[in-house]
């Protein structure tokens, strides 16, 4: 890892949360389809059952942002073990 990236870490100018997947295809099209989908279906529903969409929405979103971050947290700590243990050398 260079000592760029560890500063832009340290001082929280890289944000993993920043790094958008619109270069990712499957992801574009998913992400596409889910848009398209619940456009569709808020169409159809008063505006009542909408609001209650939209909130549902709104709310797998945040459970999302949450699993994301927990996750990319627990896969940087097993990083760094493994790193770590790389660099021990066995006595």
């Amino acid at each position: 890892m260079k000592k760029e990236t560890i500063l832009e870490l340290y001082y929280g100018k890289l944000n993993p949360m920043d790094m958008r997947h619109d270069d990712d295809e499957l992801f574009s099209r998913h992400s596409r389809h889910f848009m398209e989908l619940i456009r569709q279906l808020s169409e159809k529903l008063p505006k009542e059952q909408k609001t209650e969409l939209l909130e549902l929405c709104s709310a797998e979103m945040m459970a999302d942002e949450i699993l994301h971050r927990d996750s990319f947290c627990k896969g940087f700590q097993t990083g760094l073990r493994l790193a770590v243990e790389a660099l021990i050398k066995e006595e």
